[in-house]
């Protein structure tokens, strides 16, 4: 039947854009499927397309920013489907703008939405999958965490949403549960509403286009962990991890000017700017 086939899986904030692509082929693939979003006529709209195609899905309408909703949401699918063998954390918002205009409102309906959202739903399913014996956890991460202009606040979530991805990865592996995560580049209403300067839309590919990514990081072919990735229209690229090289520039002592010394003399190539 598919890459999902007999597989109960949650994508949160699929009503719409990138989490519906995503949902619709799982669904086509063999998954039975818990819709999440806050917007229930889109939440609906996509379960009665999986349903229309002959697939399974069922809707689940709340807030993963709610501690209780994000308990209740992983609930919904272990009782629809009699347990949740993968998490799509792909629900979010984005803010663009001046960062010296940046609010507290910007900042913390941010990390709510982005950050705690994802950390509520991912560590409800963790808890799940543990009683089953494992599954797969994808979280949706940005490049912008590397460093775009106008993104701060937003960049800060999604980069911590990749530290989450690469700590969850090694606490959970023991537990048979793999964790990477998807650095979408796709034309969404959400990117679309939030225009990048420099960016040329058309030649972004469509979210349907880098589903295929999700289906493949929510099956349980996926035979690693702890990686970020990203699918354009033709190359599939695996993130470099953070680290630091193993060799630097060594002494018993330091002064701020053998700091100086040793960046101007040995490591200027290494400290390359964003």
């Amino acid at each position: 039947m598919g890459m999902l086939k007999n597989q109960a899986v949650v994508i949160t904030g699929a009503g719409g854009g990138l989490g519906r692509s995503y949902a619709l082929a799982a669904a086509a693939a063999g998954a039975a499927v818990v819709v999440n979003d806050i917007d229930r006529d889109g939440a609906q709209s996509v379960v009665a397309e999986i349903r229309a195609s002959g697939g399974r899905a069922e809707p689940y309408v709340g807030s993963i920013a709610n501690w209780d909703e994000a308990a209740a949401l992983v609930g919904h699918c272990v009782e629809c489907f009699g347990t949740i063998d993968a998490l799509v954390n792909n629900a979010a918002i984005m803010h663009m703008g001046d960062v010296l205009d940046d609010t507290e409102a910007d900042y913390r309906a941010l990390v709510e939405t982005n950050l705690l959202g994802s950390a509520f739903v991912g560590l409800h399913a963790a808890r799940a999958m543990v009683g089953s014996g494992g599954g797969r956890i994808v979280n949706v991460t940005s490049t912008a965490h590397l460093g775009r202009s106008g993104t701060s606040a937003y960049a800060a979530t999604k980069g911590a949403v990749s530290s989450l991805t690469y700590g969850w990865a090694v606490d959970l592996q023991g537990h048979g549960i793999k964790v990477n995560a998807i650095a979408p580049s796709a034309r969404t209403p959400m990117l679309e509403s939030n225009p990048i300067a420099g960016i040329d839309y058309s030649t972004l590919p469509s979210p349907d286009e880098i589903a295929p990514l999700a289906v493949y990081l929510m099956s349980d072919r996926v035979a690693f962990t702890g990686r970020v990735l990203r699918l354009e229209k033709r190359d599939l690229k695996v993130m470099n991890l953070p680290s630091f090289p193993e060799r630097g520039v060594g002494r018993d002592t330091w002064t701020a000017e053998d700091v100086a010394a040793a960046l101007e003399e040995h490591l200027g190539e290494r400290a390359t700017a964003v």
